[in-house]
């Protein structure tokens, strides 16, 4: 249970990332019925923002060795659950 806790507020956490970093306006491929729907175009800000974090929980905080020691299991099993 712990684990699809983690594993939603890491979707919640990039979901905001995609709502509220600033980013160009991108257009998708007409749909058959002619709509041309708009996005955020801001994925790189994101990976750069998640990694730094990561890398900052890692060295600094020792975030990876918790969640990992005490959840990796947990983890896995959650995200081979979601997968489907």
């Amino acid at each position: 249970m712990k684990a699809l806790v983690m594993l939603a507020v890491w979707i919640a956490f990039q979901a905001g990332l995609y709502c509220f970093l600033p980013g160009n306006i991108g257009y998708g491929q007409p749909t058959p019925a002619g709509h041309v729907l708009p996005y955020n175009v801001n994925g790189l800000q994101a990976w750069i923002l998640t990694h730094a974090l990561f890398l900052y929980g890692a060295y600094q905080a020792n975030w990876w060795y918790v969640i990992h020691l005490h959840n990796g299991s947990n983890c896995c099993t959650a995200l081979e659950i979601t997968s489907y």
